[in-house]
């Protein structure tokens, strides 16, 4: 198992403030952007009922001033189609006597420009019938009809545009469901980043970690061997001094030593012995960073430990729900039984209560509070009475019917018919089963 020290801890705890403060930035800027886009929708949303507003009063506007149009034209025609009448009846006094239709004067209900229509028709017929002089006179007399196609343009430019500026914001409403989606997503994938970024972090600490107690026990391993080598040499150093020094005095060429050890093996077997310790250390560290990746792949362990999780979430909920059914199966037992009860005592007329070690207890219905106890031996092979000072009342039919006959259910029987006897009851008894 991978423990942590202090300083591993207090860096972790260190960079998850670092992470909290950084979430909380994000969060702040993403809650700023949040409203200034809902204070920028609100804008256009004013905008755009001002502009509604605006639009609706330019089209009433028109809609009066095409109005008003139509009534000048209208009047400008009723004028012109008067002042033709009185140029016609000026020049009628030179070629034609004066018209002599006003016997066909309609009411005053009808449309002045109806009448004059009617008029110039009748007119035009009399110009025909009477030559090309009075047909170059109506046709001097013709009427222009007025143009009033500009004000309808403009209405229906007005109502183009007001269209284009709905469409407008339609398609700002959607593009702003669409970036808000975006939005949700962009944080999801944030957080999703954040939770991989903080597992790489803590990766990446623990094999930081491994390589440094790797290389710090490398580097102790080098130490102590290079220590102990050179302490050898030092020492085959010292000898070979003492050696040269003794030929520089003069004494005999010859010397023997005799030693326990030679120093120069005794070195070469500590140089064996330290390489053997370091290769034993370097199999150590290599089966220590094995240990660390098999802690990295956490993820197996982590997995097994969410299915053991489940399981027992499994178990759990099985354990409940067959607890539920037992007490559901227990509630339906105690129903059945006291149905049991109830129509075993509206049958017969007796309460019948089992108690310890095989004792019944029966009452009957029609002299409640005195009851018989029975002790039942295999099952009801064997029906023993118990002596009570209740049953020491029914002595004449313990004889009759248990001593003589052996039977318990004639003996109740009896029992029941003279209580009902005496309580002289024609009515049906309605009682209510005791628990």
């Amino acid at each position: 198992m991978f423990y942590y020290s202090v300083r591993q801890l207090s860096i972790r705890v260190r960079i998850a403030e670092e992470k909290v403060k950084k979430y909380e930035l994000q969060s702040d800027n993403l809650k700023f952007t949040i409203a200034q886009m809902s204070k920028e929708m609100d804008d256009k949303q004013s905008e755009m009922n001002e502009m509604q507003k605006a639009f609706k009063e330019q089209i009433s506007n028109l809609q009066d001033m095409l109005s008003k149009k139509k009534f000048e034209d209208k009047k400008d025609k009723f004028d012109k189609v008067i002042s033709l009448l009185q140029s016609a009846s000026e020049t009628s006094k030179i070629y034609e006597p004066s018209f002599m239709f006003f016997d066909e004067w309609k009411a005053e209900t009808a449309n002045a420009e109806t009448q004059t229509d009617d008029w110039m028709k009748r007119f035009i017929r009399r110009a025909q019938s009477t030559g090309p002089l009075c047909t170059a006179k109506a046709a001097e007399f013709s009427i222009p009809k007025p143009v009033i196609n500009d004000n309808r343009e403009e209405a229906w430019r007005l109502s183009e545009e007001i269209k284009k500026l709905e469409m407008e914001k339609y398609l700002l409403t959607t593009k702003l469901k669409l970036a808000s989606n975006k939005l949700e997503e962009f944080k999801l994938q944030e957080a999703q980043k954040k939770s991989l970024e903080t597992r790489l972090l803590i990766l990446s600490e623990m094999n930081d970690c491994l390589v440094r107690e790797n290389e710090e026990l490398k580097i102790t391993g080098g130490l102590k061997s290079s220590a102990e080598n050179s302490g050898i040499i030092s020492e085959t150093q010292k000898t070979c001094d003492q050696i040269s020094g003794d030929q520089m005095n003069g004494e005999p060429s010859f010397k023997i030593f005799h030693m326990k050890m030679n120093p120069l093996e005794e070195a070469h077997q500590e140089l064996l012995s330290s390489d053997r310790k370091r290769e034993w250390k370097e199999s150590e560290s290599s089966s220590l960073q094995n240990e660390s990746s098999s802690d990295l792949d956490g993820t197996v362990k982590k997995k097994q430990r969410t299915d053991l999780m489940k399981q027992i979430a499994d178990l759990e909920f099985q354990l409940n729900k067959a607890q539920k059914e037992n007490e559901k199966a227990l509630k339906l037992q105690s129903d059945l039984v006291k149905k049991y009860r109830a129509f075993v005592t509206a049958l017969s007329g007796l309460q019948i209560k089992m108690k310890e070690d095989d004792m019944v207890e029966v009452e009957s219905i029609f002299d409640p509070g005195n009851c018989f106890t029975f002790k039942i031996y295999d099952y009801g092979k064997t029906i023993s009475l118990l002596e009570t000072e209740y049953a020491t009342r029914w002595t004449s039919q313990i004889r009759e019917y248990l001593e003589g006959r052996n039977s318990t259910p004639a003996f109740l029987a009896s029992v029941t018919l003279i209580l009902d006897e005496r309580a002289e009851s024609t009515t049906t008894v309605s009682f209510y089963p005791s628990d």
